[in-house]
């Protein structure tokens, strides 16, 4: 390693108001080898990726050195320039194109003197380009048509275009999300001929099984900070692990074990085949008063399922029960109707108009209260708002602020008081403090222990661990869009949690 390694970073810091999302983060790639960069969500691996890609600025006082050049800016044409090249996880492909077409548009077609574009010499060069890497695809078909795993081919040489052999390093954020078993190790075949040319690889994953199959070295961060860098060979999934949650996290007071409710007869929720594109028919109930946590990992069925939950994914055979009261075509109207109620990940373009202020937002839930003689008063909605600014801590507390200018914590303050506003009887959360403040963090934990003691039932759908070992009186891990495991009370902690997410992992493949 040394001065001109393909990258080398030297005390990365990335500041966002109210989080340090990197912390003098030092990191170097050696030539030719797969590096893993692992963590939970939180610990930092997109805000590196986003700052190596030019699309964050790093903090004063962050070096980045691309090729033994250091990069001070116009970061993302330089890095292009100096060898760096990203895959993200959508590809960056246009599924009517072809092969042809879409290295095309990115790096310009071949022409003859007139200017015209030379098909023939195109194509050859395309051909040219994939059996560098023992790449064969139908050039001519449209690339959406193609399998997974030929789809990231093509992106992943069509990036490395122009690269002299020997040189560069590849950035791979998730690559195998959407890929089969089979289809992961093709994948693994393409990325060993790219080591063996002499490209660096930094591959982010979530999925310690890979991690182990094709990375030499590996990274852990968490909560900003590089925890260490470890040779593959030397290390195992357990210790892997504990790396990356460092601590386990204890329970805290008065969450445990009681499942608030679980002895009622009747569950708050009864959910039975709950199916759709990722999920294969789950089975739950969550008692009045019980925080159920659903854990896993991207593909497991987690992102679908809180939305399948409030009837926004139609699958014919789920049966969804609220309180005895079967919701027998679950649809969001029908289940708001039944009082469950929805707090989606997007919170900017899903859970609020951004146009409107806070007292316009969070009134949205129950206008009709606030109406008589078909007019709102004021003085009514003012008195809602406020009592919601003040439970929840919302700074500035300016019920006409507008909410685009909040922080991301206050602005999830304002969706939680909306919903809450309208007395739920379930109230599912999807991811519900990504991007918020560990101010903001702690009231909205506190707020769902709190409600909770008064019966109302959550359903928190993280990938966080920490979070889900915070709140939840039960823990479900999905993969493969089936429930593989539950853990309860006393035994929730981040470790197991995080533990049982990757036990699952290697029991689906």
């Amino acid at each position: 390693m040394g001065d001109h390694s393909p990258v080398r970073v030297l005390d990365l810091s990335k500041t966002f108001p109210g989080t340090r999302a990197l912390i003098k983060v030092s990191l170097e790639l050696e030539r030719g080898e797969v590096h893993a960069l692992v963590g939970q969500n939180g610990s930092g691996k997109s805000t590196l990726i986003k700052i190596l890609s030019g699309y964050h600025p790093p903090d004063p006082g962050s070096r980045v050195w691309v090729g033994g050049t250091e990069i001070t800016a116009d970061r993302a044409a330089s890095a292009h320039r100096l060898g760096l090249r990203f895959v993200h996880q959508g590809l960056g492909l246009i599924d009517e194109l072809n092969a042809v077409d879409s290295f095309g548009i990115v790096s310009g077609f071949a022409r003859t003197a007139s200017g015209r574009v030379d098909w023939n010499r195109q194509a050859s060069r395309v051909r040219a380009q994939l059996a560098r890497f023992g790449i064969d695809v139908d050039l001519m078909r449209p690339v959406g048509e193609l399998d997974g795993v030929e789809r990231t081919a093509i992106a992943i040489t069509r990036a490395l275009e122009g690269l002299e052999p020997g040189s560069g390093a590849l950035v791979l954020d998730e690559p195998t999300v959407a890929l089969s078993e089979r289809e992961v190790n093709r994948l693994f075949d393409i990325l060993r001929e790219v080591q063996r040319s002499g490209v660096s690889v930094l591959y982010v994953s979530h999925y310690l099984d890979e991690v182990f199959a094709i990375a030499d070295r590996v990274s852990i961060l968490k909560g900003g900070r590089l925890v260490a860098t470890r040779d593959t060979a030397d290390l195992d999934r357990n210790e892997l692990v504990q790396l990356m949650v460092g601590r386990e996290v204890g329970s805290l007071s008065g969450r445990r074990g009681a499942g608030r409710g679980a002895e009622a007869e009747t569950p708050m929720l009864r959910v039975r085949n709950l199916a759709g594109r990722q999920l294969a028919g789950i089975d739950f109930d969550v008692a009045p008063g019980e925080v159920l946590g659903i854990a896993g990992l991207q593909g497991s069925g987690i992102g679908e399922c809180p939305y399948a939950l409030i009837g926004a994914s139609r699958h014919p055979g789920a049966t969804i029960e609220v309180e005895g009261v079967t919701a027998r075509r679950p649809s969001p109207p029908r289940m708001a109707e039944l009082g469950v109620r929805l707090i989606p990940r997007d919170r900017r373009t899903q859970g609020a108009i951004g146009g409107f202020n806070v007292r316009e937002n969070m009134t949205l839930g129950r206008l009709k209260s606030f109406r008589r003689k078909g007019r709102i008063r004021p003085r009514d909605e003012r008195v809602f708002v406020n009592h919601w600014i003040n439970e929840l801590e919302l700074q500035p507390p300016d019920p006409e602020r507008h909410y685009q200018t909040l922080s991301g914590g206050n602005q999830q303050k304002v969706i939680l008081g909306k919903w809450l506003g309208v007395d739920p009887k379930v109230l599912v959360l999807d991811e519900p403090t990504n991007g918020v403040d560990i101010g903001a963090r702690e009231k909205i934990y506190n707020t769902i222990r709190d409600q909770s003691t008064r019966g109302l039932a959550f359903v928190v759908c993280s990938s966080d661990a920490a979070e889900l070992a915070e709140v939840s009186d039960r823990v479900l891990v999905l993969s493969a869009g089936r429930i593989e495991s539950e853990i309860e009370g006393e035994q929730i902690t981040e470790t197991a949690i995080v533990h049982e997410i990757h036990a699952t992992e290697g029991r689906a493949a």
